[in-house]
C-alpha cells in the first residue's frame, strides 16, 4: 500500500524498494541496548521494531514529488543488479521498484529531475540500471542533482585506491551510479543552498545537512497549504527520537550529524510540517512531537 501527501498544489507519494529491511539495533546505533528497544515498544510496533527479533526495522523508498511544472524523484534507493559485495544488504537486490513506481502512475520516463539527498548505495543506485551489459541513465529524460561535496569527497576516495571493502563498495557505487549519468551529460552537482522551483510560491530548496555524508542535504517544499522537509538519513529510525545523541554507525562526522539531527528536530518539532525521513518504515509521513525532554513520531496516517 502506498500513502499520499497532498499540500496545495504538491503531492507527494512514497515509492518502496524495500519495505522491511531490518538490522540489530547496535548494528545501527552502538550504544542502543536491548532494554532501551525495549522500552520504545509501547509506541513502536511490528512495522518499526520486529516482535519476535526485536531487530529495527527500516524501510528504504523514493519520494516523487509532483508539483503543476514538475515531476521530482528524492532519493533512488538501491537499484537492481549492484555489485555490493562489502554492503550485503545492498548487493545484487532485484526489486521490483519500476513497478511500484508505476503503482503511483508513473514510467522512468516521466521523471524530470531527480535528486540524490546524499551519495551512498540506498539513495543513488537507481539512477542507473544494467541494459545490454552496460550501465545507462534509468530517467532517460531527467536532469540529476547531486551535492557537489559528496562527490569531492567520493572522488577521494576512489583516488586513494582503498583496501577497505566498505569503501571499495562506494567507488563501484561512483562507478555504477554516478559517471554513467555525468557521461550522459545529465548530472549537475549543486551546492547545498540550490533553488529548484521558482514556480511555487515559495519554492522548493535545499538544506546543506552534513554529518552523515560531507555534502548531506535536506529538501523543502513550501507553498502557502503548507510544507515538508525530506531529511534523507539526518535520522534512520523513530526511536532515534527518543534520544538524539546516540551516534548512528553510518555517519562520516557524528558530532556534526547529532547537531544537524538535533536542529532538525527542535526547528519542526510540534509545528505543522510534515517531515520525511529517508529510511521510516510504515506509513512514513508525519510530524515530530514533543515528549517530556525528547520526542516521538506522530504519522499521518496508521
Amino acid at each position: 500500500m502506498t500513502h499520499a501527501l497532498e499540500f496545495g498544489a504538491i503531492k507527494i507519494d512514497k515509492v518502496v524498494e524495500l519495505d522491511r529491511w531490518a538490522f540489530p539495533a547496535q548494528d545501527l546505533i552502538p550504544a542502543m541496548d536491548d532494554d532501551f528497544v525495549a522500552k520504545h515498544k509501547s509506541w513502536l510496533d511490528n512495522r518499526f521494531i520486529d516482535e519476535v527479533t526485536s531487530h529495527l526495522v527500516l524501510s528504504v523508498h523514493s519520494f516523487v514529488v509532483r508539483t503543476p511544472t514538475r515531476t521530482i524523484l528524492i532519493d533512488s534507493c538501491n537499484g537492481n543488479h549492484k555489485e555490493r559485495p562489502n554492503l550485503l544488504p545492498h548487493h545484487q537486490l532485484n526489486t521490483r521498484y519500476i513497478e511500484n513506481l508505476a503503482a503511483v502512475g508513473l514510467r522512468p520516463e516521466d521523471i524530470d529531475l531527480v535528486m540524490c539527498t546524499h551519495l551512498h548505495p540506498d539513495h543513488c543506485g537507481w539512477n542507473t540500471r544494467l541494459e545490454n551489459g552496460k550501465w545507462v541513465p534509468t530517467f532517460p529524460n531527467a536532469q540529476y542533482l547531486m551535492s557537489r561535496i559528496d562527490d569531492e569527497f567520493i572522488r577521494g576516495i576512489k583516488t586513494s585506491n582503498p583496501e577497505n571493502g566498505v569503501m571499495q563498495d562506494l567507488v563501484r557505487m561512483y562507478n555504477d551510479s554516478v559517471l554513467p549519468v555525468v557521461d550522459s551529460g545529465q548530472a549537475e552537482f549543486v551546492e547545498t543552498d540550490h533553488v529548484v522551483d521558482h514556480d511555487l510560491a515559495s519554492g522548493i530548496w535545499l538544506e546543506g545537512t552534513p554529518g552523515h555524508t560531507p555534502g548531506h542535504f535536506a529538501v523543502h517544499m513550501k507553498n502557502d497549504k503548507g510544507h515538508a522537509v525530506v531529511v534523507g538519513d539526518t535520522i534512520h529510525h523513530p526511536i532515534q527520537l527518543a534520544n538524539l545523541d546516540l551516534d548512528y554507525v553510518g555517519d562520516s562526522h557524528p558530532e556534526i550529524s547529532k547537531r544537524v539531527r538535533r536542529d532538525l528536530i527542535e526547528r519542526y518539532a510540534d509545528t505543522d510540517s510534515h517531515f520525511l525521513s529517508g529510511h521510516f518504515a510504515g506509513p512514513t509521513f508525519g510530524r515530530v512531537v514533543s515528549h517530556g525532554d525528547d520526542f516521538r513520531f506522530r504519522w499521518s496516517t496508521k
